[in-house]
């Protein structure tokens, strides 16, 4: 079998969090013909152009460790990109800003993967090199997670990293971390996601759909996440484009 050798494999639990990302790519198609959940495309033009794969790893570290597992069996990345959206753990992250973790990969990548998104970033966008968290069910509340962030000295909490970069560690793939905040610590999340996640980690719309029919009232509040949340994807984009294009 001939193994597929992108420069770069990027990650994200569900595909909205990269939408604004792939829009980027040309030639976008699904590699594995009925199944949506890995990308290929190119980014960039002429002699700048870079192979790219993205995989939508379902929610949580079981299903992202074994979607990440079994793309890599056919799969070899020069790199391993997780990211994706991230929530914050302390009054200081907002959303937009942009983290690098300094907890997972190599300390001269995710320097220089920092170094990049910090000067290319744009005005306006805070970039940190910090800690991140990854756990095991949504975090919510000011109060809890403010715990969570003094008990564990993370800046930020998501719900795949460790596993995936434990997976590429184990690989011997060079890998970071580069996520964007998507809710402040204030933030409350409008709905309990977890109960519309299927057994794959992905979202169930039917079940979704028919909540929001008998909880009409809801419906604000999500509308207003979703954006909120696809406004800090933009920036996303344009970092992984950036760091994507100049990494040697």
């Amino acid at each position: 079998m001939n193994r597929i050798k992108p420069f770069v494999l990027v990650t994200s639990a569900l595909p909205g969090e990269l939408a604004p990302f792939t829009r980027r790519l040309r030639n976008r198609r699904y590699v594995f013909p009925g199944r949506l959940n890995l990308l290929e495309g190119v980014l960039g033009e002429d002699e700048a152009a870079r192979d790219v794969m993205v995989l939508y790893t379902g929610v949580g570290e079981d299903v992202a460790a074994k979607a990440l597992s079994k793309v890599l069996l056919q799969v070899t990345p020069r790199l391993v990109l997780i990211s994706g959206t991230a929530g914050a753990l302390t009054g200081r992250a907002k959303v937009g800003d942009i983290i690098t973790a300094c907890n997972h990969g190599e300390e001269s990548l995710q320097g220089y993967l920092w170094q990049i998104a910090r000067d290319r970033a744009g005005p306006g966008i805070k970039v940190w090199h910090k800690p991140l968290h990854t756990a095991e069910q949504v975090i919510s509340g000011a109060e809890l997670r403010k715990r969570v962030g003094q008990e564990t000295g993370a800046f930020a909490v998501d719900m795949e990293s460790a596993a995936l970069a434990r997976v590429a560690k184990e690989k011997g793939l060079a890998h970071a971390a580069v996520r964007v905040i998507s809710d402040e610590l204030n933030d409350t999340m409008p709905l309990q996601y977890e109960i519309f996640m299927k057994e794959d980690g992905f979202l169930s719309r039917p079940r979704l759909a028919g909540y929001l029919l008998t909880h009409p009232w809801k419906t604000p509040g999500l509308i207003a996440a979703v954006r909120q949340a696809h406004d800090a994807c933009l920036v996303l984009a344009g970092v992984l484009e950036k760091m994507i294009l100049e990494k040697a």
